[in-house]
Protein backbone atom coordinates (compact mmCIF):
# COMPACT_ATOMS: atom_id res chain seq x y z
CA UNK A 1 0.00 0.00 0.00
CA UNK A 2 2.92 2.34 0.47
CA UNK A 3 3.94 2.49 -3.02
CA UNK A 4 0.06 2.70 -4.63
CA UNK A 5 -0.06 5.91 -1.94
CA UNK A 6 3.14 7.41 -2.71
CA UNK A 7 2.22 7.33 -6.17
CA UNK A 8 -1.38 8.91 -6.05
CA UNK A 9 0.45 12.04 -3.95
CA UNK A 10 2.79 12.84 -6.92
CA UNK A 11 0.75 15.78 -8.71
CA UNK A 12 0.52 19.02 -6.84
CA UNK A 13 -2.73 20.54 -5.67
CA UNK A 14 -3.53 24.08 -7.67
CA UNK A 15 -2.99 26.19 -4.77
CA UNK A 16 0.65 24.57 -4.18
CA UNK A 17 1.60 25.38 -7.31
CA UNK A 18 4.91 27.19 -8.06
CA UNK A 19 4.16 30.92 -9.31
CA UNK A 20 5.65 31.55 -12.62
CA UNK A 21 7.80 34.54 -13.15
CA UNK A 22 7.37 37.56 -10.92
CA UNK A 23 4.15 39.09 -9.53
CA UNK A 24 3.68 43.06 -10.68
CA UNK A 25 0.79 45.14 -10.57
CA UNK A 26 -1.22 46.41 -13.45
CA UNK A 27 -0.66 48.96 -15.49
CA UNK A 28 -1.33 52.54 -14.32
CA UNK A 29 -5.19 53.66 -15.49
CA UNK A 30 -5.12 57.13 -14.10
CA UNK A 31 -8.89 57.65 -15.51
CA UNK A 32 -10.60 59.43 -12.90
CA UNK A 33 -10.46 62.71 -10.75
CA UNK A 34 -7.75 64.54 -9.29
CA UNK A 35 -6.96 66.80 -7.32
CA UNK A 36 -3.47 68.93 -7.86
CA UNK A 37 -1.13 70.71 -5.76
CA UNK A 38 1.22 73.38 -8.20
CA UNK A 39 4.03 75.63 -7.14
CA UNK A 40 5.36 77.99 -9.48
CA UNK A 41 8.89 78.83 -8.99
CA UNK A 42 8.28 81.99 -7.78
CA UNK A 43 6.08 80.67 -4.97
CA UNK A 44 2.65 81.20 -6.83
CA UNK A 45 0.30 78.39 -5.69
CA UNK A 46 -2.93 76.62 -6.77
CA UNK A 47 -5.35 73.47 -6.30
CA UNK A 48 -6.32 72.64 -10.06
CA UNK A 49 -8.80 69.83 -10.23
CA UNK A 50 -8.22 67.05 -13.27
CA UNK A 51 -10.75 64.56 -15.35
CA UNK A 52 -9.05 61.91 -17.43
CA UNK A 53 -9.80 59.52 -19.52
CA UNK A 54 -7.09 57.04 -20.62
CA UNK A 55 -7.27 54.76 -23.31
CA UNK A 56 -4.43 52.24 -23.70
CA UNK A 57 -1.43 55.15 -23.63
CA UNK A 58 -3.34 58.46 -24.40
CA UNK A 59 -5.02 60.60 -22.17
CA UNK A 60 -7.73 63.06 -22.42
CA UNK A 61 -9.84 65.35 -19.98
CA UNK A 62 -10.22 68.61 -18.62
CA UNK A 63 -8.80 70.68 -16.62
CA UNK A 64 -10.40 73.50 -13.89
CA UNK A 65 -8.09 75.80 -12.40
CA UNK A 66 -6.77 79.60 -12.18
CA UNK A 67 -6.73 79.16 -16.14
CA UNK A 68 -10.33 78.34 -16.16
CA UNK A 69 -10.89 75.29 -17.80
CA UNK A 70 -9.69 73.81 -20.50
CA UNK A 71 -9.76 70.37 -22.66
CA UNK A 72 -6.35 68.46 -21.70
CA UNK A 73 -4.42 65.64 -24.08
CA UNK A 74 -1.18 63.78 -23.39
CA UNK A 75 0.06 60.13 -22.52
CA UNK A 76 1.14 57.64 -19.92
CA UNK A 77 3.83 55.02 -20.59
CA UNK A 78 4.64 52.83 -17.98
CA UNK A 79 4.97 54.85 -14.37
CA UNK A 80 5.55 58.17 -16.28
CA UNK A 81 2.59 60.77 -16.75
CA UNK A 82 2.84 64.02 -19.67
CA UNK A 83 0.26 66.17 -20.62
CA UNK A 84 -1.01 69.72 -21.34
CA UNK A 85 -3.54 72.11 -22.21
CA UNK A 86 -4.00 75.98 -23.06
CA UNK A 87 -4.36 78.16 -20.66
CA UNK A 88 -5.82 81.82 -21.22
CA UNK A 89 -4.89 84.46 -18.46
CA UNK A 90 -4.98 88.41 -18.69
CA UNK A 91 -6.05 87.98 -22.13
CA UNK A 92 -2.71 85.63 -23.19
CA UNK A 93 -2.39 82.40 -23.46
CA UNK A 94 0.01 79.27 -22.99
CA UNK A 95 0.86 75.78 -23.11
CA UNK A 96 0.85 74.88 -19.74
CA UNK A 97 3.20 71.15 -19.53
CA UNK A 98 2.91 68.83 -16.89
CA UNK A 99 5.21 66.04 -16.89
CA UNK A 100 5.83 63.12 -13.79
CA UNK A 101 5.70 60.29 -12.57
CA UNK A 102 2.73 58.13 -11.11
CA UNK A 103 3.34 56.03 -7.96
CA UNK A 104 1.21 53.19 -5.98
CA UNK A 105 1.82 53.11 -2.49
CA UNK A 106 -0.37 50.60 -0.31
CA UNK A 107 -2.53 50.11 -3.02
CA UNK A 108 -3.14 53.97 -3.65
CA UNK A 109 -2.09 56.19 -6.38
CA UNK A 110 -0.24 59.68 -6.37
CA UNK A 111 1.43 61.60 -9.31
CA UNK A 112 4.35 63.89 -9.09
CA UNK A 113 6.72 65.46 -11.17
CA UNK A 114 7.40 69.47 -13.19
CA UNK A 115 5.05 71.97 -15.09
CA UNK A 116 5.93 74.09 -17.71
CA UNK A 117 4.11 77.33 -18.41
CA UNK A 118 4.61 77.87 -21.54
CA UNK A 119 8.43 78.00 -21.02
CA UNK A 120 7.80 81.70 -18.60
CA UNK A 121 8.19 79.86 -15.56
CA UNK A 122 8.58 76.14 -14.43
CA UNK A 123 7.24 74.63 -11.08
CA UNK A 124 6.18 71.58 -9.35
CA UNK A 125 3.18 69.52 -8.89
CA UNK A 126 1.93 66.90 -7.16
CA UNK A 127 -1.33 65.15 -7.06
CA UNK A 128 -4.51 62.24 -5.50
CA UNK A 129 -6.81 60.87 -6.67
CA UNK A 130 -10.29 62.27 -5.65
CA UNK A 131 -11.55 59.52 -3.47
CA UNK A 132 -15.26 57.95 -5.12
CA UNK A 133 -18.57 59.46 -3.30
CA UNK A 134 -19.90 56.59 -1.46
CA UNK A 135 -24.00 56.77 -1.62
CA UNK A 136 -26.17 58.01 0.99
CA UNK A 137 -28.63 55.44 1.90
Amino acid sequence: MAIAFAGTCTSTPGWAQEQKGPQTAPPFDISGTWEFHVRSDNKITGNPVFTFKQEGTRLTGQYRGLFGEAPVEGKVEGSVVSFSFVGRSQGQQAVIAYSGAIERVAGKESMSGTIDFGGLMGGSWTANRRAAKRPRG
